[in-house]
């Protein structure tokens, strides 16, 4: 198996989350870009899973979405257009008040299904279209190569620099 970072062909490679995904990583990438190693879930039991629930998963979404700056803000002009107490807008989204406290302060980034409601209960947009950055290969990369998530990786880090 090939490392999705380095690239490494033959290496013994684990499951490990790289900047928010899954990837298979090498013990060298693991290592320099200090990853954690994703361990297989142990079942017991023999029987295959009962099924739960009926519900069809949604079909996934294939653009990317970011939060607006300044939601906090937006949230908050938008609760109290509604005359809303952070209290009443909680108990409106089945979430602790302490969760609303903390988006509207934006000490917190809300998950996707708080957007979703937050969206819904406020009539308000948090979310825009990200846009996608091309990234061009570097001279000292091998023409022959694909790009590896460890190439990009160094590109992101000379961009802060």
């Amino acid at each position: 198996m090939q490392c999705e970072i380095c690239g490494g062909e033959n290496t013994f490679v684990l499951p490990s989350i790289f900047e928010g995904s899954r990837v298979y990583a090498c013990g060298n990438c693991r290592k320099s870009y200090n990853l954690v190693t994703i361990k297989p879930k142990r079942t017991t039991s023999l029987r295959p899973p009962t099924q739960r629930s009926r519900i069809k998963p949604r079909a996934a979404v294939l653009e990317d979405y970011i939060l607006v700056e300044g939601y906090g803000k937006l949230i908050r002009s938008a609760r109290e257009t509604r005359s809303l107490t952070q209290k009443d807008l909680a108990k409106l989204l089945n979430e602790r008040v302490s969760i609303v406290k903390k988006v509207e302060s934006e000490k917190i980034s809300p998950s996707s299904p708080l957007i979703r409601k937050l969206e819904h209960v406020l009539r308000v947009q948090l979310q825009e279209k990200a846009e996608r950055e091309v990234i061009d290969k570097d001279e000292d990369l091998d023409e022959g190569l694909p790009l590896t998530l460890g190439d990009l990786a160094v590109f992101k880090k000379e961009g802060n620099e």
